[in-house]
């Protein structure tokens, strides 16, 4: 018989063991590389629209705190339109970053 002696059983074994430590490393090695991928994918995608969203998000509260300014006779209008200028420009240059604004000419339109 093949397995007679205890020395061939217990290189049976040891085999056994490093085939089924081969087929868990495979599967390992294939999960990390999706998760490889969904890390880049996040890294390269949703963290730079993300930021780009909150760039926004801040651009427009800071223009109505002047808006709010202006209305409470807390700011001149000069200061008023310089703050909003600035804003709305750097508002715009977000948007388009996150491919939201199209300009056409003279003019700035959604795209969605």
């Amino acid at each position: 018989m093949l397995l007679n002696s205890i020395s061939r059983k217990v290189l049976v074994g040891y085999a056994a063991i490093i085939v089924i430590v081969a087929i868990v490393t495979s599967v390992l090695f294939t999960g990390l590389s999706d998760i490889n991928r969904v890390t880049d994918e996040f890294v390269d995608k949703s963290l730079p629209a993300l930021q780009n969203v909150t760039k926004v998000n801040q651009g427009v509260n800071r223009i109505l705190v002047a808006a709010y300014s202006l209305y409470g006779y807390t700011i001149e209008k000069d200061a008023f339109e310089t703050s909003v200028n600035s804003e709305f420009k750097s508002v715009v240059s977000a948007m388009k970053s996150l491919n939201i604004l199209v300009p056409t000419g003279k003019r700035l339109i959604l795209n969605c």
